[in-house]
This record gives C-alpha cells, sequence and structure tokens, in this order.
C-alpha cells in the first residue's frame, strides 16, 4: 500500500488544486443526474468542495456559503451534537492512512428541507499522484424513515393492506383524519404500531423503552389503552380488529409520529470498512 501524508490546504500545491477542481466538477455533474448529495472536507473538517444540493440542506442559500467553513456553522446544524460526531467520523477516517476505508453513517436531523434521514457515506480524498490525503470526501442519499429508525420488525404492507388504501374514499379519509385530533401524542403513536400490525406485548416492550415509566407497561395495559382509543373514536371495545379496520381508512399510516425519531437524531454509524 503507498504510504499517503496529510495535507493541510495551505500546503495544496498546484496539481492539488488541479485535482480539487476537477472533482468539484465531477460531483456538480451527478449530482445535476443522480438522486446524490455531495460535499468534501480538508483534514481539518472544513469544506472544500460543494454542490447546490448540499447547500441547501445545510440551511444556506449558495455553494460560496458552504467553503471553508466548519459543519457547526451552518443553520441546519446550530445547537446540535451532529458536528462534533462528523468530526469525529472524519477522524477516525484520517487517523487510518488507508484510502481504501469508507464510514457510512445515518444521519437523522432538521435539514434545511425538513427533519430528514439520510445515508452518508465517507471516504478519504486522496490524490494518488503525489500520495497525499487532502480531506473527506462524503456522499448523502435521502432514505426511508422506516429504514433508519429501525424500530418497527413488523412492518409490512401486502397486497390486501394497499388494496384498502388506494380504494379509499379521500372525502372519508379527510373525516377519519379530523377525528384522529381526539387522540393525544401518545395515543396516536400507539395507534401507529397497531395499524402496523404489532401485538400488545410487542408495543408494550418499546414503549417501555421509548417512554419509561416508573410502572412498566404490560400487554393488558396496552390494551386498556387501546379500548380507551376505540372509546374516544366511538368506536366498539375489545376489538383489535375494529381499530385498525378503523385507521386503515387513514392517513396515519403514512405518518410516523415524530416523537419516533426525534430521539434518533443523530449520525449513528452502521458500517467501517
Amino acid at each position: 500500500m503507498n504510504n499517503y501524508n496529510l495535507v493541510l490546504p495551505e500546503e495544496y500545491s498546484s496539481a492539488h488544486l488541479d485535482f480539487i477542481e476537477s472533482v468539484s466538477q465531477s460531483m456538480q455533474l451527478l449530482s445535476s443526474q443522480l438522486h446524490l448529495i455531495f460535499s468534501a472536507k480538508d483534514i481539518q473538517s472544513r469544506h472544500i468542495i460543494s454542490t447546490d444540493t448540499y447547500a441547501h440542506i445545510v440551511g444556506v442559500n449558495s455553494v460560496s456559503e458552504v467553503i471553508g467553513k466548519l459543519d457547526a456553522e451552518f443553520p441546519s446544524y446550530i445547537n446540535s451534537r451532529l458536528p462534533n460526531e462528523f468530526v469525529a467520523q472524519d477522524q477516525i477516517l484520517l487517523k487510518s492512512m488507508d484510502v481504501n476505508k469508507t464510514i457510512e453513517t445515518i444521519n437523522t436531523t432538521h435539514y434545511g428541507d425538513g427533519l430528514k434521514s439520510r445515508r452518508c457515506k465517507k471516504s478519504l480524498l486522496h490524490h494518488k499522484e503525489t500520495n497525499s490525503i487532502l480531506g473527506i470526501v462524503l456522499t448523502l442519499q435521502e432514505i426511508d424513515l422506516l429504514d433508519a429508525l429501525n424500530i418497527l420488525p413488523q412492518y409490512s404492507f401486502n397486497s390486501g393492506i394497499w388494496g384498502i388504501c388506494q380504494t379509499n374514499n379521500s372525502l372519508a379519509t379527510s373525516l377519519i383524519d379530523n377525528k384522529l385530533e381526539l387522540l393525544n401524542e401518545y395515543e396516536r403513536e400507539i395507534c401507529f404500531l397497531i395499524i402496523h400490525q404489532w401485538t400488545p406485548n410487542q408495543i408494550a416492550v418499546f414503549m417501555n423503552t421509548f417512554r419509561p415509566v416508573d410502572k412498566p407497561r404490560t400487554a393488558d395495559t396496552i390494551i386498556k389503552k387501546r379500548n380507551y382509543i376505540c372509546q374516544k373514536l366511538g368506536l366498539r371495545l375489545n376489538s383489535s380488529y375494529a381499530l385498525s379496520e378503523y385507521l386503515m381508512a387513514t392517513n396515519l399510516r403514512f405518518q410516523i409520529p415524530e416523537s419516533f425519531y426525534s430521539k434518533n437524531i443523530g449520525s449513528r454509524a452502521f458500517r467501517f470498512s
């Protein structure tokens, strides 16, 4: 393996600058053709390359507002622990000195385009001809929040369920959705899990972790809460099927409660190879 050296921005040669410019042009081209977001940072984690899409998600108006800045300086990351996590990831790669290494994370946060989860892949920006490591190159791609959260093991839509979803009357759906406003946040969370076929015991275990209380919930606790929800919505009691059928006629099935992933905000590494 070649012996690479870390190179500071003030030490960039003309060959390095030409290389960075060529990488920048390639990123712009790929970004315009694919649903990918690119950026690159120097070895001090200051951005040296950006695309328009990257500028947008970090909350600034143009690429020029990205270049030369740290992640902590972007509006999307103010009052967030993410910048420190990003720098730590950068350092892991830089200290490896291995241009074949990559780090993949799932980053969940309030971006400039809303609360989203994105898969981030980082690798070393290296100039082979001079055995130089110039920084970090990163790629971001939006992913399904269900994948990002990894909290819905029973999540599945078979063709029958989708058939019901697709044939709902939009006016009826709207009226039922309005009725769901009667439910508080905790009740809507339980409804979301019920609609995705979670059992009372699974919901109890999850909620004891997600919303811990002095007296742990049991399956019976969830059944009683389910019956109370049925009562609120004017449904017959003691019927999981009745509630599931009712909820299938709403848009709740597509609306992951924000509280479910507010606790997952951050950058979680899932692969270093």
